[in-house]
């Protein structure tokens, strides 16, 4: 680390890291007493760094007033390993359905109320959205968002938002939170999601999820088309059931499977 880069340290976020890391490292309950000891911290001090990491969901006190980690902490290292391999497994079965329904698709991941892609191929002329890898872009609105919001649980997905209005981008997008979980349960039902216009006029959206091994939604695919370009119709009945299929190939080449559909 550079010299200039000491000036922005944060000794409280150190000092929580040093609890959090000590307390992973141990892999068995702790006591206060133990974790003050082993931090080399004093007692209020590393109390306070528990209460956050217990009310951030990282650590759980035991009925005997011990500290442990949570199953929370493996989402962490769980969305880090996906993202690292998920795009350079996936990318070849992107590029075969690009081929086959010359058009664009990209594979995202859920941040919070955004949606994150992380692989991206178009075999056309890049749609206005201007997605690339890296692009966030609101899940609300979009139907690779939708379809990963829906396997989230409705409370879940309430508490993410805050308050009930939502932000529209065009006269399409879904307004308001309650309508959105009314949305998200049918999507979830169906097993794919669709965006007509929602996020920008004349783009044509659709998307279904990865699901791993052990049934978790890992991320998901999704494909764009302009809506002068693809009759609908053909878009449901030709470029969708490709989706799914593709969607299939890469959750057996990651060892899960397909949302069943």
């Amino acid at each position: 680390m550079d010299d200039g880069s000491q000036a922005y340290l944060n000794n409280s976020a150190i000092r929580t890291f040093s609890v959090f890391e000590f307390l992973a490292k141990s892999g068995f309950p702790l006591t206060l007493s133990a974790i003050t000891e082993g931090t080399g911290l004093d007692k209020a001090t590393t109390r306070r760094f528990l209460t956050t990491l217990c009310n951030l969901g990282y650590v759980d006190r035991t009925t005997d007033g011990k500290y442990k980690m949570t199953s929370r902490v493996l989402d962490l290292s769980s969305t880090y390993l996906r993202s690292v391999s998920l795009p350079e497994k996936s990318v070849p079965y992107l590029e075969e359905f690009c081929r086959k329904t010359m058009t664009s698709t990209s594979m995202a991941i859920l941040d919070g109320v955004d949606v994150v892609y992380v692989a991206h191929v178009s075999v056309r002329e890049a749609l206005s959205v201007g997605v690339q890898i890296g692009t966030r872009l609101p899940a609300h609105a979009t139907a690779v968002g939708k379809v990963l919001l829906s396997h989230r649980p409705t409370q879940e997905v309430i508490e993410r938002y805050g308050s009930d209005e939502l932000t529209t981008y065009t006269s399409r997008t879904i307004d308001r939170v309650s309508l959105l979980v009314g949305a998200l349960s049918e999507i979830k039902r169906q097993g794919w999601a669709i965006s007509e216009e929602e996020y920008e006029l004349g783009v044509r959206a659709a998307a279904c999820p990865i699901v791993s091994s052990d049934g978790a939604v890992i991320s998901a695919i999704n494909v764009s088309t302009r809506t002068a370009d693809v009759d609908r119709i053909d878009f449901l009945t030709q470029v969708v059931p490709e989706l799914i299929r593709t969607a299939d190939l890469i959750a057996k080449a990651l060892g899960g499977v397909a949302e069943p559909i």
